[in-house]
């Protein structure tokens, strides 16, 4: 998923020297040890220079398997203490010196005072504790990195109002959209003959979603529409999070994840983009990056009406239950079906994302940077 750390990451790496940091990934004790033992060289089969500026490096961690016994605290130390041993031979190896850490991750928070940095920024991008995965202690983690933060960037306006309750220096920086990436489709795509393979078998109207196919999305809306309207196909594109079950019905396709490169291809043959999300804390919060990237590349969007979710008449139609987004959507194919209103929807909706795009946010950020860190 090409998501806000790695948007943001890769413009602020042309004007400073980033070390961007994967997920742990788990493995044995045993592979883990094998690598200490060979220092540097381990450290550097796993460390990409992207550009002269840019690296990225994928971490180890001691897996639950490995010590099936251990304290989940013990076994969360043990893998603390991992990763600091880690960055400091990655410091090493690219010759930094007194980072400012950018943290995303609240478990991360126990590596703070730990590398020698001089400032910590805490980018607040969803509520990590409404996950249903997350742990217990996820809440207690973020209370201390908001606390220790010099500053925090958030990406919604409920964010914003709960962290600067606990933190003086916090900002507001939602989300937005790739505009040139969704925006400028290659010229070989542009005919409508030029379908990608898995969607040429899928019947119009099409409707779309691109995103991370996961408990927030209201399966149930999904299934209603397309019981009611089995001339309509729902496609879904993106992972999907373990156990959960897409509706089965014949007019309902999920096709998996998609390089991100595909992305402004595919959405360009949907017909309405959809944000078919239930209400909840994580929904309430979020500011979602789908939203920008479907105006930019200039769809008519159907979402479920949500404090971020922006209502921009003629663009966005938010529904407030299951029946009015089943006719926004019905308005919709209706509006698309005249060229001269589809051109018209496109236009705005890529005015809008085009003055909400990730140089604008990081313009943003430069400016706090410089505010605070004179940098």
């Amino acid at each position: 998923m090409w998501q806000r750390p790695q948007q943001i990451m890769t413009r602020l790496s042309q004007i400073y020297d980033v070390l961007y940091v994967d997920p742990p990934f788990p493995v044995s004790a045993q592979q883990v040890a094998r690598e200490l033992g060979e220092g540097q060289k381990s450290i550097g089969q796993r460390l990409r220079m992207m550009s002269n500026t840019l690296y990225v490096f994928s971490p180890r961690e001691i897996s639950r398997a490995s010590y099936p016994k251990m304290n989940k605290e013990q076994l969360r130390k043990l893998n603390l203490d991992l990763l600091k041993l880690e960055l400091r031979k990655v410091f090493a190896a690219t010759n930094i010196n007194n980072p400012l850490l950018w943290i995303y991750n609240p478990a991360a928070v126990g590596v703070i005072g730990q590398l020698g940095e001089t400032s910590v920024v805490y980018d607040c991008v969803d509520s990590f504790h409404s996950f249903s995965w997350s742990s217990p202690e996820t809440e207690q983690w973020e209370k201390e990195l908001v606390e220790k933060a010099d500053v925090v960037l958030t990406t919604s306006q409920g964010l914003y109002n709960e962290q600067g309750k606990k933190n003086r220096a916090t900002y507001l920086v939602p989300n937005a959209a790739d505009y040139q990436h969704f925006a400028t489709v290659d010229s070989m795509y542009r005919n409508d003959n030029a379908v990608p393979r898995d969607l040429q078998g899928i019947g119009k109207p099409r409707l779309g979603f691109v995103g991370a196919v996961y408990e927030w999305l209201d399966f149930e809306l999904l299934d209603m529409i397309a019981k009611k309207h089995p001339a309509w196909n729902i496609v879904l594109i993106g992972p999907k999070q373990g156990g959960l079950q897409v509706p089965k019905r014949k007019n309902i396709y999920w096709l998996g994840s998609r390089q991100y490169s595909e992305l402004p291809f595919y959405m360009q043959h949907f017909d309405v983009m959809l944000i078919p999300w239930l209400r909840y804390e994580v929904t309430e919060q979020a500011n979602p990056i789908k939203m920008w990237e479907y105006l930019a590349v200039g769809k008519p969007v159907v979402a479920t009406a949500l404090p971020e979710i922006l209502h921009v008449p003629g663009v966005i139609w938010m529904a407030q239950d299951h029946l009015e987004f089943e006719r926004h959507i019905a308005t919709v194919l209706n509006l698309v079906c005249d060229d001269r209103k589809r051109q018209e929807i496109a236009e705005k909706a890529q005015n809008i994302a085009r003055i909400n795009s990730w140089e604008s946010r990081c313009h943003q950020i430069r400016e706090i940077l410089k505010h605070h860190f004179d940098m």
